[in-house]
């Protein structure tokens, strides 16, 4: 005689069924209409082989770049990958495919930008991403002056000539005082990865060979990177460009003393960089001092000094080939302050 109620194996059958069913109901794909990849944008910024799509940003300036040239190099090799030309709005969208992971060098330059050298890893992306995004960061190109003090409030005027003499213990103590000209725009250093140099903001001070058929010398203290060519005494002092921030990621802020790339002298202090925000001033003077000591100048001999700004510069270079580099370019005019015994 059969016996009512349910059987266990039953009440299992009945479980799975229902299970089955509630996975049907609450899985996405059963909904019409899903996207596919929305499921793995959840997932996270992941490994991808895509084009790179550049926004360049001046920072200083609080705007985009505008149309600058972007080159892409292998590695930090000289490897030319491909060339960039970013739109108005300083978009620049790659044809090749990267790998995240990548190591690339971007070369920023053009539309009154700083020329500039970025170490760059290719990132991640979205898998629905068309393009890999990153931003970069340039800066407009600067223009600066030189003022020189002196020792009993001197004021120097180039061309003139000053007998130490005047000064105490035959000896001056001179001040260069370096101001950026332009708001907004400054320097940024880097390593040109093409011809393997710093590309540094310098001041090259040579004493025009000695005095008296190159026999006298005053002495130089203070000045660092000494190199001797012939008979000409040169010193290159590496001003900081005063931006914090290597030019990907994250936006450069000015800040006094700051190096973007490489180093600088500790003689030179300040920020080339002028930034203005309203009525604040951010950075835009830099500057250093030396001496100068009657050394073995006599008999009313004089001895010339030059004074010569100049970026895209690299003293060591100067050492091993007698210039700064090929790319290395004087900004504004020589100030020559003549030393007599």
């Amino acid at each position: 005689m059969a016996r009512g109620g349910i059987k266990p194996w039953q009440l299992f059958a009945a479980l799975a069924i229902f299970g089955i069913i509630l996975i049907a109901i609450v899985s996405p794909s059963s909904f019409s209409g899903v996207n596919p990849g929305s499921q793995q944008t959840q997932i996270g910024k992941v490994v991808v082989t895509k084009p790179l799509q550049l926004g360049c940003v001046d920072p200083v300036a609080g705007a985009n770049c505008g149309a600058v040239t972007v080159k892409l190099y292998q590695g930090s090799s000289n490897n030319l990958l491909e060339t960039l030309t970013a739109t108005s709005s300083g978009v620049a969208t790659s044809t090749n495919s990267y790998t995240s992971g990548a190591q690339l060098t971007l070369a920023v330059s053009g539309n009154s930008k700083v020329t500039e050298y970025l170490p760059f890893t290719v990132p991640t992306a979205y898998i629905t991403d068309t393009n890999i995004l990153s931003s970069i960061y340039a800066v407009t190109l600067g223009a600066w002056t030189q003022v020189f003090t002196g020792t009993a409030g001197t004021s120097f005027t180039s061309g003139n000539t000053y007998a130490l003499g005047q000064f105490s213990g035959n000896t001056v103590t001179i001040t260069n005082a370096i101001s950026e000209t332009t708001s907004n725009a400054g320097y940024k250093s880097s390593y040109d990865v093409t011809n393997l140099i710093n590309q540094y903001w310098v001041v090259q001070v040579d004493d025009g060979g000695g005095a008296s058929s190159s026999t006298q010398y005053a002495t130089v203290n203070g000045l660092p990177h000494l190199t001797r060519l012939g008979n000409t005494n040169y010193y290159f002092v590496i001003c900081p460009d005063g931006l914090s921030g290597g030019g990907i990621g994250s936006a450069f802020k000015v800040v006094s003393g700051s190096q973007s790339a490489g180093t600088f002298d500790s003689v030179c202090s300040g920020a080339l960089t002028l930034q203005t925000i309203g009525n604040q001033v951010f950075g835009g003077s830099a500057g250093f001092s030396f001496s100068i000591a009657l050394g073995s100048l006599t008999g009313g001999n004089v001895e010339t000094f030059q004074f010569k700004m100049y970026y895209y510069a690299d003293p060591a270079y100067f050492t091993s080939n007698g210039n700064l580099g090929t790319n290395a370019v004087q900004s504004g005019s020589t100030f020559t302050i003549k030393i007599r015994s």
